[in-house]
């Protein structure tokens, strides 16, 4: 949670959905809250992580429509793992 809350604006999203709908679930507890205060709690709820999540299902939904037909492609290009 340090990233998104002094590095603002960064799409972690996008690459780690998981780990941001962890931060999330992390960030909404009343611990959280408490340790850190609300408007801290506040803003990483409602800036950061909620936006961020939106945007990455938003890309996800597109990069499956445009992705229809070359699945082979994708498939034949990533012979080595990521390479």
């Amino acid at each position: 949670l340090y990233v998104p809350q002094f590095f603002r604006g960064i799409d972690l999203a996008s690459r780690w959905p998981n780990t941001v709908r962890y931060m999330r679930d992390c960030a909404s507890r009343e611990s959280y809250g408490k340790a850190f205060g609300t408007d801290v709690q506040n803003y990483l709820l409602r800036e950061e992580l909620e936006t961020g999540l939106e945007a990455a299902a938003a890309a996800a939904e597109k990069e499956k429509e445009e992705s229809d037909g070359n699945d082979e492609k994708k498939k034949k290009k990533k012979l080595f793992g990521m390479f």
